[in-house]
């Protein structure tokens, strides 16, 4: 069923895989016997109900409602929308014009044919401003999967109460006091969080995804996690709550409408569930106070200007300011004006909930008042937003710079003008020395890409951005770069380092608002004005953001564009694709659950090596003596090229088969105190008695090259250059780092 939901293939070739399998069982097993019935069966180990359709306007986007008519009969708690609702009687009327209806007098038996028109109705003033108000489209839908069923499915099902108790004596008994470690640190967190074993606070989530190349089609799912699981679990437990499937963006006022009224009844009334283990009932409340998103997506769930307009900062109330205009150029079309920002001492006022409540309701009013005409927005605000009915939702902190767009959308601008824009900051002359050097880097298995060449920077994903502004960037720019910009640059990798931390004190959030407000105070000064874009403005508030938030590696977009790749597997036809994405979402719940049941897996002690690729005929004779002197004597020895420790994988530098890859330099502590070095891993050990060490040769830190900025002091720590030394030591080695 994994290979069914992850590798897109069809119930055919399912079907196929099962008559193989089938032939391996014996016969009169409860194995389903077809397709159909296998399907059925997962299907029903899920224990979410049936998805909820609701409707609106292909062409206004006024939200319809989960429209219920029977026999000329609207049932429905909303009020009807005529143009849903008068549809069916409209070719009915159209036939009775034309064909008329055959009957038979009663007394004469002559056979008579009437002719039906209906020019008018006669209704109420409420009503007839709805039959007046008739729209010439069809209707959409989107789905709704019901969120208190599947936060019931994970605390019976999946051991989610385990799992936050857990995190939650984790967190009780860890030293990290007064700063920010995690979500549930933030104060936008902590402000709607209600006092509880279980209670629940959620981060949203929403983005468009493309169904396929050829597609015009985009799927935009409402998602939310759990803040109560640690990090490296809460994206184990996504729970999709909406699916939109067209080709226009969402409304967001239609699309979170019946989501209000939901999150709301959870918030008050609560889901109830009993402890698989204890069989105790409880009864878990439900916040969702924030959205991670995108800039557009942010834009489209505040309801106010996109990042080009006049007042786009979702954070503050800074008015962007127009460039100059340019000349024209004789057979050239007029470039228009450009809005930018401008680095300002004092910064502008935050944007508040009731502020922007007045100004949608003015902008709201203007519209109605100059109706189909254009109506200028009050601060940015275009109108209402939906997201502030959610509970515990506050409209100006609703959303927050994401850091992962914000990364790439700044670094990509960076590279754009050291590679393409002519100016003292140009590196096109060093452009040949840079790709050569990025691709001599060797990484761990954790960095997930090997760096590319910079002539593809506009291919490049996040994670490789991340690394190359983090790990490679100031090593590369040190050796081609003018002093005042790599100085220039020296801040912005500082500031993103701190605020990436796994721990973020308020002296480094402090430190980092430092840094990031030098950095955009010398922007442009060294680079023109005209690129000072939103995104370098949205830098000035990521201290804020960690400070609301907690550090930015948590509350990123990162594991949710992972998952959603995933979701956009789940379709595999061209038809119903909302309705097939919905049902193969329910099978992946059902195969959870089936994992569960039958999977029964024994953790590895934390502190077992596994050596593998023995080395034949090795030498130990120049190293016999510090392997004695660590209490390793009982030969024969035995040497290896790799080994697995806590799942994470070892090599050495003697290991030959791996090129792009160095998993051999390693940072190790030793002493009473824990004192960090460095070295690589020259092999790994093992005595007769399974002693096992790995063998290395150490760094000595060069203190004389490393990097800082020279006008605050601040110091590059977590680059450390270093040399190599003939010193041998043996050790039991804890993680790895970087070697370039």
């Amino acid at each position: 069923m994994d290979m069914f939901t992850n590798c897109k293939l069809s119930k055919k070739q399912m079907g196929g895989i099962l008559k193989c399998i089938l032939k391996f069982i014996p016969d009169g097993s409860n194995f389903p016997k077809t397709e159909y019935s296998l399907f059925e069966y997962v299907k029903k180990l899920c224990p979410i109900p049936s998805e909820k359709i609701h409707y609106y306007c292909s062409v206004c986007y006024f939200y319809l409602g989960t429209v219920g008519m029977q026999h000329g009969i609207w049932l429905d708690e909303s009020k009807p929308y005529m143009n849903t609702f008068l549809k069916p009687f409209t070719k009915e009327l159209q036939d009775l014009r034309i064909n008329g209806v055959t009957w038979t007098h009663p007394r004469t038996k002559v056979v008579h044919k009437s002719y039906i028109s209906a020019p008018c109705f006669c209704a109420d003033a409420p009503a007839r401003a709805m039959l007046q108000n008739i729209c010439n489209s069809e209707s959409n839908k989107f789905f709704q999967i019901p969120l208190a069923e599947q936060i019931r499915n994970l605390f019976e099902n999946h051991g989610l109460a385990d799992l936050i108790d857990k995190y939650q004596a984790d967190r009780d008994n860890s030293d990290a006091n007064g700063g920010y470690s995690d979500l549930l640190d933030g104060s936008e967190f902590k402000r709607v969080h209600v006092d509880g074993q279980y209670n629940l606070v959620l981060l949203g989530h929403t983005d468009g995804i493309s169904v396929s190349p050829s597609s015009f089609v985009s799927l935009w799912p409402l998602e939310w996690v759990i803040s109560q699981l640690p990090p490296y679990l809460r994206f184990k437990f996504v729970l999709v709550n909406g699916i939109w499937l067209d080709e226009s963006k969402p409304y967001m006022n239609t699309f979170l409408k019946p989501f209000t009224k939901e999150l709301q009844d959870l918030r008050i009334n609560g889901v109830t569930w009993t402890h698989p283990r204890t069989k105790v009932i409880h009864k878990s409340y439900i916040s969702a106070p924030c959205f991670c998103a995108d800039a557009p997506a942010r834009a489209m769930l505040q309801n106010i200007l996109s990042h080009g307009g006049k007042h786009c900062c979702q954070f503050c109330e800074q008015k962007m300011k127009k460039l100059p205009a340019q000349p024209v150029v004789l057979g050239e079309k007029k470039k228009s004006r450009r809005r930018v920002f401008t680095f300002k001492e004092n910064c502008a006022k935050l944007r508040t909930s009731d502020r922007m409540q007045k100004q949608g309701s003015e902008a709201r009013n203007r519209q109605r008042v100059t109706a189909g005409q254009q109506v200028k927005a009050i601060k940015g605000v275009r109108g209402p937003s939906e997201v502030s009915q959610f509970p515990g939702c506050d409209r100006s902190t609703v959303v927050y710079p994401e850091y992962m767009h914000l990364l790439m959308c700044v670094l990509k601008e960076f590279m754009r003008l050291w590679f393409e824009v002519d100016g003292r900051w140009s590196l096109k002359a060093h452009r040949d020395m840079m790709n050569a050097f990025l691709k001599s880097i060797s990484v761990p298995d954790f960095i997930t890409r090997i760096p590319r060449s910079a002539e593809h920077f506009t291919k490049w994903k996040a994670n490789e951005i991340r690394s190359f502004l983090l790990f490679f960037s100031l090593i590369i720019l040190s050796q081609c770069m003018k002093k005042e910009y790599f100085q220039h640059w020296t801040l912005l990798v500082s500031a993103f380092y701190l605020l990436l931390q796994d721990f973020v004190s308020e002296t480094d959030v402090a430190k980092a608002n430092l840094l990031l407000r030098m950095f955009c105070r010398s922007f442009p000064v060294l680079y023109k004005h005209e690129f000072y874009t939103n995104y370098i403005h949205q830098l000035c508030h990521l201290g804020l953001t960690v400070q609301r938030y907690g550090p930015l590696h948590t509350n990123s977009t990162f594991m949710f564009e992972s998952f959603n790749g995933t979701l956009a597997k789940y379709i595999h036809g061209t038809k119903n694709q909302g309705k097939e994405l919905v049902n193969n979402i329910n099978i992946a719940f059902g195969v959870e659950i089936l994992r569960t049941r039958t999977v029964y897996g024994t953790s590895a002690t934390q502190n077992h090596i596994d050596f593998k690729n023995q080395i034949q005929g090795f030498d130990f004779r120049p190293d016999l003596e510090i392997l004695h002197s660590c209490g390793i004597v009982q030969e024969p020895f035995k040497a290896f090229y790799r080994a697995i420790k806590r799942h994470e994988k070892f090599t050495c530098s003697l290991y030959s088969r791996q090129k792009k890859r160095n998993n051999y330099t390693v940072c190790f502590l030793t002493g009473p105190n824990n004192d960090k070095n460095y070295g690589a891993i020259k092999y790994f050990c093992q005595s007769t008695d399974n002693k096992q060490v790995a063998i290395v040769e150490r760094f000595e830190v060069d203190h004389l090259n490393t990097f800082c900025h020279d006008d605050s002091g601040v110091v590059i720590e977590h680059i450390i250059p270093v040399l190599p030394t003939n010193v041998t030591q043996v050790i039991d080695y804890r993680f790895k780092c970087y070697t370039i």
